[in-house]
């Protein structure tokens, strides 16, 4: 969903001796689109970035996977395309050995689409991939990965249980570090519009998705699965975006956004979250803020990190009584704290404000929320999305820095934490024009602070 046309001011207040982040370098060619940026670091301090990229327009563009290698010192290597045309990034993990994990849907509109994983050493050295499943009938929807240091790995996506089904049901494939993935395998009851999956250092992971408006999980280690838990069970409450996080420890926190099933003046949003112990089950889901709105549902993303044992990050886009925005609170095994606004108040409900929301964590303490925000149309008659980092402060409030600076547009962005030197860094789609009959011309930017 792009950004809609608004004029505003943004104060931003930068964090105490924060450094300023580096002038934006382009790391792709120049095509006709541009999206989708990953990044994955490992503890030696090197990374690979993965993008999409298209050439041409209508039936005859192609749609091309690229990975780029960071070094230490945080320099790209040039772009190389993983495996065939048509192939579309889902996740991207690297390990401790600086060997890649590559999620990605091969797709021609729906016709016998494969969900497959490439492993292999830098951004050239893939073999054929595994293919995990193949479907002749369907999109297979909403991938995603999680994998941590050894090469354990679980991916989740959706997609039609059958040809006459018409919703769709969550599949899973695990794998253990050294061998490859098992067998995908069907995990939930159909009726599913969103999945995630987080996994500890140890291997254990919690798969999570959003079923006919509940929130539901399952816990897992290597191809074990346990039972599936009911995270919210309000039948009056239909839950609309989702977020799943561990810790090292194998602490877990679900989080996610629902409003009244009801559209009436009176109805309400809410920001929700679910607490695990390593080792229990999830305790009672809390609501973290709630506020009255209009029959106009704002709500867009939410993103959770943990940042240290049991601590976590949760923002999310909503509404209170200045407006919409972006807002963020530490929570403590679970229990929330203070919520904080990010963003300026808007008068008026604009969905899809923010684009791309999400919360990372760089250990020691160190947490930032990613969002980007409206900016002037100025020349193109697209509006222009601004990217900025809110770094959460020792009192438990947020500071904001812009990333990308007001002459950059930002619409589809990511950010990582570097492990080895803390330094936090941001991939976004650019765009050299957006002017109405001139064929778009988009890149991958890319910046770093230390």
């Amino acid at each position: 969903m792009r950004l809609l046309p608004v004029m505003l001011a943004l104060v931003v207040v930068p964090s105490a001796g924060a450094a300023d982040w580096s002038t934006p370098k382009t790391i792709s060619e120049v095509s006709t689109f541009a999206s989708r940026p990953f990044i994955a670091f490992n503890a030696s301090g090197r990374g690979v970035a993965g993008f999409e990229q298209q050439f041409g327009l209508g039936n005859a563009g192609h749609n091309r996977l690229f990975l780029a290698n960071r070094d230490a010192a945080g320099r790209y290597g040039r772009p190389r395309q993983l495996g065939p045309d048509e192939l579309f990034l889902g996740g991207l993990s690297l390990d401790r050995r600086g060997r890649s994990t590559v999620l990605a849907v091969f797709s021609k509109g729906g016709q016998r689409d494969r969900m497959e994983v490439y492993s292999g050493a830098g951004a050239g050295g893939f073999g054929r991939p595994q293919v995990l499943h193949t479907s002749p009938y369907t999109f297979m929807r909403t991938p995603k990965l999680a994998a941590d240091s050894a090469g354990d790995a679980a991916a989740i996506w959706r997609e039609l249980p059958r040809r006459s089904g018409n919703t769709d049901v969550a599949m899973l494939a695990t794998r253990s570090a050294g061998h490859a993935f098992g067998r995908a395998r069907r995990v939930s009851a159909a009726g599913v519009s969103d999945v995630e999956v987080a996994m500890a250092g140890n291997g254990e992971f919690v798969v999570t998705w959003l079923r006919r408006g509940l929130v539901e999980a399952r816990i897992g280690h290597g191809s074990k699965l346990g039972r599936v838990l009911r995270l919210a069970n309000n039948h009056r409450e239909r839950g609309v975006s989702l977020a799943a996080t561990m810790d090292g420890a194998g602490d877990a926190l679900v989080a996610w956004t629902s409003h009244a099933r009801t559209l009436t003046p009176s109805a309400r949003e809410q920001a929700n979250l679910a607490y695990r112990r390593d080792g229990r089950g999830f305790m009672p889901s809390k609501q973290i803020a709630g506020w009255g709105i209009q029959p106009v549902l704002t709500t867009g993303g939410v993103g959770a990190a943990f940042y240290a044992s049991g601590r976590a990050v949760v923002a999310w886009n909503g509404r209170d009584a200045g407006g919409d925005g972006v807002f963020a609170t530490a929570a403590a095994a679970g229990a929330p704290g203070t919520v904080s606004r990010l963003s300026p108040a808007l008068s008026q409900p604009a969905v899809g404000e923010h684009d791309q929301l999400q919360a990372v964590a760089g250990g020691g303490g160190l947490a930032t929320v990613g969002w980007t925000h409206f900016g002037p149309e100025g020349r193109n008659t697209n509006s222009q999305g601004f990217l900025f980092a809110s770094d959460l402060n020792a009192s438990g409030g947020f500071a904001t820095q812009p990333v990308s600076g007001s002459a950059n547009d930002a619409l589809d962005a990511t950010l990582g934490y570097n492990p080895r030197d803390r330094s936090l860094s941001a991939l976004w789609e650019a765009k050299e024009s957006a002017a109405a009959f001139v064929t778009p011309r988009e890149f991958i930017d890319a910046s770093v602070r230390r």
